[in-house]
């Protein structure tokens, strides 16, 4: 479940709202056009795509909001253990969907969920192999997750590439920056060894050393 307080919050930080949008040249890490929050990569991952799946304690669904299309492929269930970082596929269901919006499926899972020690990804899957929704299920509030200590850094490349590095599971890994410009994703589980997250630059003025330096 998500409660959303607010639309936009002037602070550059994890925050409350969805949008960071405040006044230029007041709160430091401002940037003109403003920034997407946490909340908002979530958003775009699952609620604002046209196919979304989920999974709770009695089930799953898939469901197609596309006017005027139907959906074809598949959806991937995968158990993440926070212990190990590893992925394990629980079910792959076929999916085949006429236009809708609001059609929707429903299918069961081969075993419940150890709800302190995993959590499900869920992966709408398009016939062509395109990755077209992917959502994160828990079953226990944050603070009851068995999670390991993890170390993860971040080491800024001149072209503005954030090579992240982690030596267990990390959820909820957010980078902020004073730079002006935005990441191509945030907010997001980190799994060993790490990935590469993309500064996009809004201007041709990309000051590298600022990105680095905060």
């Amino acid at each position: 479940g998500c409660l959303v307080w607010q639309l936009n919050d002037i602070w550059p930080t994890g925050g409350w709202g969805s949008l960071e949008y405040g006044t230029v040249g007041h709160t430091p890490g401002q940037v003109l056009g403003g920034r997407w929050k946490p909340l908002h990569y979530l958003y775009e991952r699952t609620l604002y795509r046209d196919v979304i799946a989920a999974c709770g304690d009695g089930g799953c669904y898939v469901k197609n909001d596309r006017a005027a299309a139907p959906f074809a492929g598949h959806v991937l269930v995968q158990a993440l253990d926070l212990a190990t970082g590893g992925l394990s596929a629980l079910k792959t269901e076929a999916v085949d969907l006429d236009a809708g919006p609001a059609t929707i499926a429903f299918f069961d899972l081969p075993r419940s969920v150890e709800a302190t020690r995993e959590i499900l990804v869920i992966t709408c899957v398009d016939a062509d192999g395109t990755t077209v929704a992917t959502n994160e299920a828990y079953f226990a509030t944050p603070g009851a997750l068995v999670l390991p200590e993890a170390e993860v850094t971040a080491v800024v490349g001149d072209g503005g590439d954030v090579v992240l590095a982690t030596n267990a599971t990390a959820l909820f890994v957010t980078l902020t920056t004073l730079a002006n410009g935005r990441f191509e994703d945030n907010s997001f589980t980190l799994l060993p060894p790490g990935r590469t997250i993309k500064f996009l630059p809004f201007d041709d003025a990309f000051d590298a050393a600022l990105l680095a330096s905060s």
